[in-house]
């Protein structure tokens, strides 16, 4: 009994198989990642667009109430709220991790992480708890620690020439 089985390939043949596939899914990969940007590059302009247009309703109703702030200040004191909002107010743009006004936001709150480390002096263990960033913290951290000493200093400086 002979039963017929289909030849083996060769191993020049499995190999420009294998080549083909490669080939192949290295093409849906930039299929894929090109359409990924396009699709990131669509969300940002969609993000900065709300940014604007918020900002734009946050200013014109700033005097009358909105729905960030409500209506009741405005209606119940007599006197108008005021004219400037906080970045606070964002209901729609900080609801994006990478809005512009989100990174607004996690700009401030890293400075002011900055600040409570170098007021305190926990820079070092802030710092060593982010293995990885201590370059770049290391870096911010000195510059601010060493703008607090000079205002410290010049403090120092401007209170004992009042005493004298």
């Amino acid at each position: 009994m002979s039963t017929d089985h289909p030849p083996k390939p060769t191993p020049k043949a499995r190999a420009n198989d294998v080549q083909e596939e490669l080939k192949h899914v290295r093409e849906q990969i930039e299929k894929h990642q090109h359409a990924q940007e396009k699709t990131r590059q669509a969300i940002i302009h969609i993000e900065n667009n709300i940014y604007k247009h918020e900002m734009e309703y946050l200013q014109n109703t700033a005097q009358t109430g909105n729905f960030a702030r409500g209506f009741q200040g405005y209606r119940q004191s007599g006197q108008p709220l005021q004219a400037q909002f906080k970045p606070t107010d964002r209901i729609c743009s900080l609801s994006s991790f990478s809005s512009p006004a989100q990174v607004e936001v996690q700009d401030d709150a890293f400075l002011s992480l900055l600040d409570w480390c170098a007021s305190t002096g926990m820079g070092n263990q802030f710092m060593s708890n982010y293995n990885g960033y201590n370059d770049i913290f290391r870096e911010l951290y000195e510059t601010t620690t060493q703008g607090k000493e000079r205002e410290y200093s010049g403090a120092q400086q401007r209170s004992k020439s009042r005493q004298n």
